[in-house]
């Protein structure tokens, strides 16, 4: 499943030689994927980030239907990265005991389980940690889900760079998110690369197209 840019894809170093990462300029540039990939009851998102600081609120993903239902994550609230999770009137929210730390890559990971539990790691660490959620991703079915951007357009796009995201259909377990950490690969299973087809594109309105095509 591809991921789509309103912007041309700007390219920088990678977190290791000879790799390359998303370059997000905090102005134009964020990512979309597709819309299928965050409305299941569990849900694991991961990704290796080098923030680079400024204003409050940016996001590292915000997955929704807009500015009343959504599930986002953001390196600094104040002094501390914050999970919010909002359906209509209700938001809950999961404070993490320190912001996300700049100029460096860290490895970010955030699960939810069908028990209602949250989880944020930092480089293969949990960090924060709730549980009796009442919002999950199959509460909201999001179907724009932004890489650096917001679900409110007002809201600051990220600064920084991007690379080697990951989205699971599960809540993956603590030991396996130290060795998605530590091994830097996604966990796959035999059968789902064997039954891997050929890729599947989409346009930022959501829409299954069946080629790449320039952005609109």
């Amino acid at each position: 499943l591809h991921a789509v840019t309103p912007a041309t894809a700007a390219y920088t170093a990678g977190r290791t030689d000879g790799t390359q990462a998303f370059s997000l300029n905090g102005t134009n540039a964020y990512l979309q994927l597709p819309y299928e990939v965050a409305s299941n009851r569990e849900l694991t998102v991961a990704l290796w980030v080098y923030w680079r600081g400024g204003v409050a609120h940016q996001r590292l993903f915000d997955f929704g239907n807009g500015p009343d239902a959504y599930i986002y994550l953001t390196p600094s609230e104040g002094n501390r990265m914050q999970l919010i999770l909002k359906n209509g009137a209700t938001e809950q929210t999961l404070d993490c005991p320190t912001w996300l730390e700049r100029y460096s890559w860290q490895h970010v990971v955030v699960t939810f389980d069908a028990q209602g539990q949250a989880v944020v790691y930092v480089n293969g660490q949990p960090l924060a940690q709730a549980t009796g959620l009442t919002i999950g991703p199959a509460d909201i079915h999001p179907l724009l889900n932004y890489i650096g951007r917001g679900q409110d357009s007002s809201a600051p796009l990220l600064r920084g760079n991007v690379a080697d995201i990951s989205v699971y259909s599960r809540a993956l377990t603590a030991d396996e998110v130290a060795t998605l950490h530590s091994t830097s690969t996604q966990v796959r299973s035999a059968a789902a690369d064997a039954t891997a087809t050929s890729p599947t594109y989409y346009n930022l309105a959501g829409q299954r197209i069946t080629a790449k095509t320039s952005h609109p």
